[in-house]
């Protein structure tokens, strides 16, 4: 019991002196005549890179912006592609919401967003208006450009250099994205070689059709 006792002290003693860095400036800011908020959920690197975190998360809301505009053309009257509509539709809303899922892990770290931050290779795709097999080509490359991005990232987060290692951002890229992004670019490049394939037959606008249709029976 007494045993028992000695422990539970001993623990709430390092618990204490472990936030009293926080409780000491408190204590300090209302002793005084001005008070400002001192304690916050900030901890680790994670301010030392969290501007790269702001780069990554906008250029997740520009390509989803991108991928919206795509979407929007092969749902005119002249393109009439529903696959390749939903297709894009889907890929801009899932991109909108990992940008929101950033904020968000931004917020839990204790910082804010900063709409201003650009990737400093980010590249302003002026053409949207995209035919069926190039546009492949492009949602391709905007996945693969992102999964670059989340490995540069994660090799700062998790490297050697004392100043950005980061455990918990580390984790939260590897848990959160990598696996997406490995899945889409093989899914989409997989519908780049297919399509590619069926174009090769004698009736390119009946493979085209099959084609819009299957990506509608996923999508849709």
């Amino acid at each position: 019991m007494f045993r028992n006792l000695v422990i539970v002290l001993f623990l709430g003693v390092v618990t204490v002196q472990a936030d009293l860095y926080c409780y000491d400036d408190v204590k300090s800011e209302c002793a005084s005549n001005t008070y400002k908020p001192v304690c916050s959920t900030t901890f680790g690197n994670f301010p030392n890179v969290v501007n790269k975190f702001q780069q990554y998360a906008n250029t997740h809301l520009a390509r989803s912006m991108q991928s919206l505009m795509v979407a929007t053309h092969f749902s005119n009257y002249q393109m009439m592609r529903h696959g390749f509509h939903c297709l894009f539709s889907d890929f801009s809303d899932t991109l909108f919401d990992q940008f929101v899922s950033l904020m968000r892990y931004m917020n839990d770290r204790g910082l804010t967003h900063d709409f201003t931050k650009c990737s400093a290779h980010d590249e302003t795709h002026g053409n949207f208006e995209l035919y069926e097999l190039e546009s492949l080509s492009y949602i391709t490359d905007v996945e693969k450009k992102l999964a670059q991005d989340a490995l540069d990232l994660d090799s700062l987060v998790g490297g050697s250099d004392a100043r950005y290692h980061d455990a918990d951002a580390s984790f939260h890229l590897a848990t959160k994205y990598a696996y997406r992004h490995r899945t889409n670019v093989k899914t989409f490049a997989g519908y780049y070689v297919k399509l590619e394939k069926m174009l090769t037959s004698k009736n390119q606008m009946l493979a085209m059709y099959d084609f819009d249709g299957y990506l509608a029976r996923i999508y849709c």
